[in-house]
């Protein structure tokens, strides 16, 4: 997709890979909107999760803290799944993009 992509539904990935919707989101919007797109979701995700965190330091109850955490790293984790298996880093895992994806 270059920097800023192919034009928006303009792809051509979409048609062959499996699922596109759901776990190959982010390489189609990387091939129609470029790489400027997936910085500012990449960076979108990382903010939120890293305010996450600085706000659950702050936290007395170590119940909220605890689950808090866990609820942020998990949302980070998926979110770097998702990312590594659309560039091929990772194996398919049927996991989705959190507030992306379909499903």
């Amino acid at each position: 997709g270059g920097f800023f992509g192919v034009g928006v539904g303009e792809g051509q990935v979409k048609w062959s890979l499996p699922d596109a919707h759901t776990d190959f989101i982010i390489a189609v919007a990387a091939e129609e909107y470029g790489l400027i797109l997936v910085l500012v979701v990449i960076a979108l995700y990382a903010t939120v999760v890293v305010r996450s965190l600085m706000r659950l330091v702050r936290e007395r109850d170590p119940f909220i803290r605890l689950a808090g955490t866990g609820l942020a790293c998990m949302l980070g984790v998926q979110a770097m799944i998702n990312m590594g298996v659309a560039v091929r880093l990772l194996p398919a895992k049927g996991m989705t993009l959190p507030f992306v994806s379909y499903g």
